[in-house]
């Protein structure tokens, strides 16, 4: 448990804002597969869940950074649960949503450069709204 704790205020400390996580698991053929103590399944994902929570506040906390700035994106695609919202990604690799006035709009804007003023930040993504298209980056 001590580890695990050193671990979460590592995150914490160096504001990791995206972390790859997934329960231990031991691996044949390595020296931990034979322990003879291994973490159950539950502590195991008991801990996961803890991590991930840390991750998600640091990752909220660092998203605020955004709002209000001006940012460039790339349109990847359109939002699978409503045609009407587009989405890109920053050069940070943050995914940003933009809500367009048509789906003809939102499906115009996959494969070209858009600039948008961030007005939403959450852990994991931003929303914001269009200011301009370009089709060639370097208008950038």
């Amino acid at each position: 448990e001590e580890q695990f704790e050193r671990t979460c205020d590592l995150v914490r400390r160096c504001k990791l804002d995206s972390v790859n996580t997934a329960a231990y698991s031991p691996r044949p053929g390595t020296p931990a597969a034979v322990w003879d103590d291994q973490v159950a399944d539950l502590i195991k994902q008991d801990r996961l869940q803890r991590l991930n929570a840390v991750v998600a506040e640091v990752a909220e906390e660092a998203s605020q950074r955004w709002l209000g700035t001006e940012q460039w994106l790339l349109f990847e695609g359109v939002d699978a649960k409503d045609a009407c919202i587009a989405w890109g990604r920053t050069d940070g690799n943050r995914k940003t949503w933009v809500r367009c006035a048509s789906e003809a709009e939102a499906e115009g804007l996959v494969g070209k450069f858009g600039r948008v003023t961030i007005t939403e930040a959450r852990a994991f993504s931003l929303s914001g709204d269009l200011l301009e298209v370009v089709s060639e980056p370097d208008r950038l």
